[in-house]
């Protein structure tokens, strides 16, 4: 005779907003991979502000995931001035907005609640949900990103019991540089479906892409953001066209910032590259492209776990990467890829060694394939919070 059943756990998570990007995809995943037998999962998103060129994942998130959405609510007087007001303080005085969904879970009780990301106020949480346990996950080197408002994001750190990392890395960085970190962090990692990636790998290009594919071709997914530094890509690229080294680049990722990519368009046009560096925008599935590609780069600043570069080795492609915390974890030099430091020479000499070697164009590829993609993330997770 079986016992009485085990009561769900009850777990928030609360975002600013959700944009494709890797922290929010690898939430998506995790969504869908969470019992729901076992997991009752709220989501708040507190400003999903409308951005044209970016890409909502609210339809992704699976059915059994209850979302909070207030500013999706019906259109109104108030919610136009909201969301009028919410643009003001982002946009001329770079102040996250409060989160107004916040009032309508306060008379809930959850077992976990999660603010994900450290560009998340973690006061909101600490404040305004009624949570047993409380933790913030954190999805960069906050140690080194130039836009982590230290006073902001420690101003609740007694409030939280667990401080999420997605990397070693990441998580040694940041004790380091917070001691007061260490008997709070610990390390999960993203979610990931490889079986996935590899079939979205095998969808069909526009017909307007494929002709980009008839020649040498390098992938680079990410949006076009400040850390991605995009300008020193161009750059690298300028110095291998005067080598006599050509090829395609093709940028897959939304360009919502006008100042970053006027920036990038800027450098792209003085290089008189406008027909081989290309940002295509977002796109629902940048696998297909990744899929086809010589190699995928990822040179950013600074990566504290890069999903690109997981979903590039469980596509079996290699990667061509800075040597950020991330990719020291990832990237096996010279067996999956290849590491560089962070200047336009140095991206610049890993790619041309890259396209002139084709016996090391080959083992690379064979390593990425063989090395394929873990997904602990989730049993990591589930881990913490039942715990």
């Amino acid at each position: 005779m079986s016992g009485p059943q085990e009561r769900r756990l009850r777990v928030l998570f609360v975002i600013t907003q959700f944009y494709r990007g890797g922290a929010e995809t690898a939430l998506v995943e995790l969504f869908r991979q969470l019992d729901p037998a076992r997991f009752e999962i709220d989501f708040l998103v507190m400003n999903q502000l409308k951005l044209q060129k970016a890409e909502s994942l609210l339809p992704d998130i699976p059915p059994h995931v209850k979302v909070y959405n207030p500013a999706g609510e019906t259109p109104n007087l108030f919610n136009l001035g909201w969301e009028a007001f919410l643009r003001v303080l982002q946009r001329v005085f770079g102040i996250q907005p409060p989160g107004r969904g916040v009032r309508k879970l306060r008379q809930k009780q959850y077992d976990w609640a999660i603010s994900y990301g450290e560009w998340v106020n973690p006061a909101i949480v600490a404040k305004g949900v009624r949570a047993q346990h409380k933790a913030v996950w954190v999805h960069t080197d906050i140690d080194k990103s130039h836009f982590f408002k230290e006073e902001e994001f420690f101003s609740s750190f007694a409030s939280y019991e667990k401080y999420l990392f997605v990397s070693q890395g990441s998580m040694q960085g940041a004790v380091q540089r917070w001691p007061r970190l260490k008997e709070k962090a610990v390390v999960v990692h993203n979610a990931i479906d490889p079986a996935a990636i590899r079939a979205a790998g095998q969808a069909p290009l526009p017909a307007k892409a494929a002709p980009l594919f008839e020649g040498p071709v390098l992938v680079s997914v990410g949006n076009v953001r400040t850390e991605k530094n995009y300008p020193r890509q161009v750059r690298a690229m300028a110095l291998l066209r005067r080598r006599g080294v050509f090829f395609k680049w093709l940028v897959v990722g939304s360009d919502v910032d006008p100042s970053v990519a006027g920036k990038v368009r800027g450098e792209i046009r003085a290089a008189g590259l406008e027909e081989d560096f290309l940002l295509l925008g977002a796109d629902t599935n940048p696998h297909k492209y990744a899929a086809r590609a010589d190699a995928v780069c990822v040179l950013g600043d600074y990566e504290s776990w890069s999903l690109v570069i997981t979903e590039a080795l469980a596509l079996g492609v290699p990667v061509i990467a800075t040597r950020t915390s991330g990719a020291l974890q990832q990237v096996r030099e010279g067996q999956n890829g290849l590491l560089c430091d962070f200047s336009a020479e140095a991206i610049a000499e890993a790619i041309e060694r890259f396209y002139k070697d084709e016996a090391l164009r080959r083992r690379l590829r064979e390593g990425a394939r063989e090395g394929g993609a873990q997904n602990p993330g989730p049993t990591e997770f589930a881990a913490l919070v039942q715990a």
